[in-house]
């Protein structure tokens, strides 16, 4: 995923002193809790709902996990010892962040399968 490879080094070259994943993160929930004046779109990302699941999976996909990988993180951090099929859940949030233009490009690379 060189969009996110590059950022990555960019942010870190740039704050040394600050784990780039991190940094990134903090971008994010600016966006993230901002809306324009007289937009449709819930907030700048356009993401519905962005809250602290959202910007997991956007901190796990930005540590190179794979979009399974990240799904097992977040059922492990959000949902351990919960039953039932949590797909439906999880797929809403993926397909949340990757119809976001700000996020997508970064987070999903282009040889995913899609999931629309």
């Amino acid at each position: 995923m060189p969009h996110r490879t590059s950022l990555l080094e960019l942010v870190k070259r740039r704050f040394e002193d600050r784990n780039p994943v991190d940094t990134i993160a903090d971008w994010v929930m600016e966006p993230a809790t901002t809306r324009l004046l007289g937009s449709r779109e819930p907030n700048v990302l356009g993401v519905d709902g962005f809250d602290d699941e959202h910007l997991f999976v956007v901190r796990c996909l930005l540590e190179g996990l794979s979009r399974e990988e990240a799904k097992e993180a977040l059922g492990r951090e959000y949902y351990s010892g919960q039953e039932g099929d949590l797909d439906g859940e999880y797929e809403a949030l993926f397909n949340s962040l990757q119809s976001s233009i700000l996020l997508s490009s970064l987070l999903f690379d282009s040889r995913m399968p899609s999931i629309m």
